[in-house]
């Protein structure tokens, strides 16, 4: 009795070359747009160099609780202490996407140096990264907008 599955191919007849964004250039996107462009590019990071399902949902907890917890926070300072500065409070938010950062890089650093020594190309981030910094922008404005803190 012959099997025949053995004479066929195991491999998909399409291959896609693996790409990854270069991760030191999350800190300007932590920076500059926030959790939400760190958030959206992180895990589309982590899923292109394969990182744990575990490890890419709470990255996207971690992030989307930060980025929803801002304008509640500054909501409830800005009707029950008017006086405080809500800069400072996005000044404290920045620092938590600095943090969320620190947690990408943790769970991509391994993979991202093995894809770096066996391919050595990285996809161009500004493009994408300007993009949703807008976005998220645009998303965090309207959250404070419907709260009526600004």
């Amino acid at each position: 009795m012959q099997n025949n599955d053995l004479f066929q191919t195991s491999l998909s007849k399409v291959w896609v070359m693996p790409k990854t964004y270069p991760i030191n250039a999350f800190f300007l996107v932590a920076i500059l747009g926030g959790t939400f462009p760190l958030v959206i590019l992180g895990t589309l990071n982590a899923i292109w160099l394969r990182v744990s399902k575990k490890a890419i949902y709470a990255g996207i907890i971690l992030g989307s609780i930060l980025f929803i917890s801002e304008p509640l926070l500054m909501t409830y300072l800005t009707v029950n202490y008017p006086l405080i500065d809500i800069g400072n409070v996005a000044i404290g938010y920045r620092a938590g996407a600095l943090l969320l950062y620190i947690y990408y890089i943790y769970i991509l650093k391994k993979r991202f140096e093995q894809f770096i020594y066996f391919h050595e190309k990285k996809v161009d981030l500004i493009g994408p990264a300007f993009i949703y910094s807008i976005v998220g922008i645009f998303l965090r404005e309207g959250l404070l907008y419907i709260l009526g803190v600004k």
